[in-house]
């Protein structure tokens, strides 16, 4: 058998390196089993994409070598999903675009392969099952791409609309947009991206990207809705128009973080008046494209 000194002792440092990153590992599993068991006993949820965003962009940020960053950023993925799914026993509903088998994995590169994940057979059913608390999250696309798959807008709103705005329960909200981790050369495709919903508060990663909306029963004034989103201060990305049921949506994705206790949103309802809901339904951090 061939020997290499100068491999060997290159062999031996590498199993150091992989001992040390294993204890690491451990260690880090433990601290955040106890930050997961405080959440609970506090009645926080456990998992945060706002933090989670901010973290994958230090470590991109530091990170140099010859380790691709699509790796770095699928090790840390499956590393914190791996603990905050076995420690707090978390659920997921995913309702898929028609025809697409293969979206599944959409899933799993976010959050990772051990959450248990249960197919839904309408938005609207994966929705409810957050709102019932028979799941904690439920996986919805961005758009239809079939003229019978339905929109998630009206589902969302009717669901807060029967939540109320209990005291002890955590809002619905959107809270994450999937892919996250992008390929640089998909930048700016919009195609087969998912979104999260729970039920948790939607939280600043500091680069974001949020959701505001609009009912009403009355035909819309495009143009006079878009000088009072700007009256309102608000920056406004994309725009959606639908009706259904006799009932009037718009729906508004603007630049920046704005939650249902933002300054805006109030404005904008005083604004359009008794005529309009207006709904602050979330948001998700920006893509990060490697």
């Amino acid at each position: 058998m061939y020997k290499s000194q100068t491999l060997d002792n290159i062999r031996q440092k590498i199993d150091t390196i992989d001992n040390t990153i294993h204890d690491l590992l451990m260690e880090r599993a433990a601290l955040a089993s106890s930050i997961a068991a405080e959440k609970r006993k506090r009645g926080m949820p456990v998992v945060h994409p706002a933090r989670e965003a901010r973290m994958i962009r230090r470590l991109l940020a530091r990170h140099h070598g010859a380790l691709p960053k699509q790796a770095v950023t699928r090790i840390w993925r499956e590393l914190v999903s791996a603990v905050s799914m076995l420690q707090s026993g978390l659920t997921a509903r995913f309702y898929s675009h028609q025809g697409r088998s293969d979206d599944l994995k959409i899933v799993t590169d976010y959050f990772g392969s051990i959450l248990p994940v249960q197919r839904g057979n309408s938005i609207a059913e994966v929705i409810n099952a957050v709102r019932h608390n028979e799941t904690d999250f439920a996986i919805i696309p961005s758009a239809p791409t079939a003229p019978d798959e339905q929109s998630w807008l009206p589902p969302l709103l009717d669901a807060l609309d029967k939540d109320g705005t209990p005291q002890d329960m955590m809002p619905i909200s959107i809270v994450q947009s999937m892919p996250f981790i992008c390929d640089v050369a998909e930048e700016g495709i919009a195609e087969n991206r998912y979104l999260i919903i729970a039920r948790t508060y939607f939280d600043t990663s500091e680069d974001d990207y949020s959701f505001v909306a609009l009912r009403t029963d009355n035909p819309c004034d495009d143009a006079h809705i878009g000088d009072v989103l700007k009256q309102a201060g608000v920056n406004i990305v994309d725009a959606t128009r639908m009706e259904e049921n006799g009932l009037y949506y718009r729906l508004y994705c603007v630049d920046g973080f704005v939650d249902r206790n933002a300054a805006s949103v109030s404005k904008l309802q005083d604004l359009l008046g008794d005529g309009y809901s207006v709904y602050a339904i979330g948001g998700y951090p920006k893509p990060i494209y490697v």
